[in-house]
């Protein structure tokens, strides 16, 4: 009879114990989602941050450019050269502004790239705290319930406890 009490009680731990398993795999996997995420949040910040660059590069060969039209719109008197160089120039300016508001756009979406990864790490800081809390508590409860197996009586009415009591006085807690 004890023993099949003892089996049940190896079978009921090796069930918890597998239960206990399947949910750290399950955020193992929901981590391994996030990261990856993550990682595609990051490698598309890389792009647009190398795309800043090229734009800031295209922006000093424009400034350059409208210095070179500044300086022969000034050499030139003839208004069929001059009405030319204006309509370069204005179109270089239409660019500009385009180019300023990609920028404006690009870093955008970076400061929410950058939010929606400050969200992910305190989201995976929170992950770490739960984890440390229930390691916390179970090691509480098995502490509470080896000092109700020393003492071997209830701590509020002082009767003898067995182990099914003892269990029963942990689910309670």
């Amino acid at each position: 009879m004890e023993s099949v009490i003892i089996e049940e009680d190896i079978l009921i731990k090796e069930n918890n114990l597998l239960v206990d398993w399947i949910e750290i795999k399950q955020e193992v996997l929901s981590y391994e989602a996030r990261l990856l995420k993550i990682k595609l949040l990051y490698d598309e910040l890389v792009v647009i941050y190398s795309d800043i660059d090229e734009t800031d590069e295209c922006l000093q060969e424009l400034n350059e450019e409208m210095s070179l039209i500044n300086e022969y719109i000034d050499c030139y008197k003839d208004v069929g050269v001059l009405k030319i160089k204006v309509s370069k120039l204005k179109r270089i300016c239409n660019e500009i502004d385009d180019i300023y508001l990609n920028i404006s756009m690009q870093e955008e979406e970076i400061q929410s790239l950058e939010e929606e990864k400050d969200l992910i790490n305190e989201y995976i800081d929170c992950c770490v705290d739960v984890r440390i809390f229930k390691s916390d508590r179970k090691k509480a409860s098995k502490e509470y319930s080896d000092l109700l197996n020393e003492l071997g009586v209830c701590p509020t009415c002082y009767t003898e406890i067995d182990e099914k009591m003892i269990e029963r006085i942990l689910e309670e807690v």
